[in-house]
Parts: structure tokens; sequence; C-alpha cells
């Protein structure tokens, strides 16, 4: 097995399931679309809940910042397509790039469990500014969990990285379709990406063992999401 299976394969064993979707259907109107406009990764409904960093939003605030870059750029255009089997995808992350600092509250971090609603994604995807038009695609993380490691016995939950993928027109702002996924951090050696822009690299944090653990847990959602998708795509019958 090359690297990046053998990366995607020990990150799938270690994730967690959910349910596909909030309706329980895989919803038709997904597939089939020539163009989807993909948002990325949004953390303005986030919460962290590690009860040891609480209080500590002004300092770790950094480390949105940069999972975000670093989800960004670990998914190119290329293996978009690819995962939607479309004819073009238009990355749109003006919005995303920094809509947390206008929605996040000021205390992000919390001891609990955090969830949102339905309600609550239906409100935001109308607040999501862009010029494109047709199907869009937006990755609302909802929550990172410091539970248990994996592997260790214990009463707590895993830590786990939990959050929605939102398809919706975005003439109308109508959810086609919510998809809930949720992936393992993993303590797995992390590289950063290469890609980052000199005014980047004044922004990320020192500490790149906290970015890698969570952002491998968004990577995990993420590959779990994609395998569901592409396993719901129309195959065509192979005439002999």
């Amino acid at each position: 097995m090359t690297k990046i299976a053998l990366l995607l394969a020990s990150l799938l064993i270690g994730s967690s399931a959910y349910s596909q979707t909030t309706n329980g259907e895989v919803n038709p109107k997904i597939y089939g679309m020539d163009t989807v406009i993909w948002f990325g990764a949004d953390f303005s409904l986030f919460r962290l809940s590690n009860a040891r960093k609480m209080g500590k939003e002004e300092k770790l605030q950094e480390y949105i910042f940069a999972w975000n870059v670093e989800y960004k750029n670990s998914i190119s255009n290329v293996k978009l397509k690819s995962w939607f089997n479309a004819k073009k995808v238009v990355n749109d992350k003006a919005f995303t790039d920094d809509a947390y600092v206008s929605f996040i509250p000021e205390q992000w971090i919390v001891a609990e469990r955090h969830k949102i609603t339905r309600a609550q994604i239906e409100s935001h995807v109308k607040k999501v500014t862009t010029e494109n038009t047709g199907l869009g695609l937006i990755y609302l993380i909802e929550n990172m969990y410091k539970g248990a490691p994996v592997g260790v016995p214990s009463n707590d939950p895993p830590s786990t990285v939990h959050g929605y993928f939102v398809w919706f027109d975005i003439a109308s702002r109508d959810i086609i379709h919510i998809y809930e996924s949720g992936g393992r951090p993993s303590t797995s050696p992390y590289s950063v990406s290469g890609q980052w822009t000199i005014m980047n690299k004044k922004k990320m944090p020192k500490n790149k063992g906290m970015t890698g653990y969570w952002f491998q847990g968004m990577v995990d959602a993420t590959v779990k999401f994609s395998i569901d998708y592409k396993n719901g795509i129309e195959k065509e019958e192979t005439q002999y």
C-alpha cells in the first residue's frame, strides 16, 4: 500500500460511526451536478470541549486559524472533483476563511460536549456570502471533544471531531442534505502542508502537535464523508 493509502486506512480504523444523514436517507439531488461550490470548513458554530483549557480562548484562537489553513490546503480541486464526480468544483473560501471571527462567541471552550441544531445550521447558511450560484457545500465544525485517548480503557467517550457537511441551494439558501460525520483525532506524525504564505506563517501557532491532532480528526471525518458519498453514486452496469 502507498503511504497515502496507509494513512487513510489508519484514520478509518478509528472513525466514529454516526448516522449518515439527519433524515436517514441519501438525497439524490446532491448527485449528478456538473458544478459544486465548495466553501470548505467553517468554525462559526464551533466549540472545543476541554475543561482544562477553559478560559484560554484568546490564547488558543490561533489554532482555529491553523486548523482552517491546514484543512484548506490539504484538499485540492482534483481530489474534490474525484469525490463528487463533478465536471467542475469552485473553491469559494472568502466567507469561511474568517467567518468564525464574526460569529464564534467569546467563550468557545467548554467542559461538556457541544451540539448544534438544524435550526442553527439553517440560520447560519443564510449568512454565507458568495457571488457564485448553484449547489453549495460547506463543512460546519460543531465540536472537538477531548475525551479518552484511542485504545485506553475509560468510561469517557473517545476524543472526537464532529460536524456536518451541508448541501444547500445558494439562490434560495434551502438545505438540500445534511451529512453528519465524526472523526478521531490522531497522535500520528504530522507534517505541515508547506503551502503557507508569509502572512500565514506569522499567524500559525508554535505547537504543531495540537494543530495536527485535531486537524487529522477533521481529515478522518472528511474521508468517511467522501467514501459514503462515492458509494451513493449510481454505478453504470458493464456490458459484456
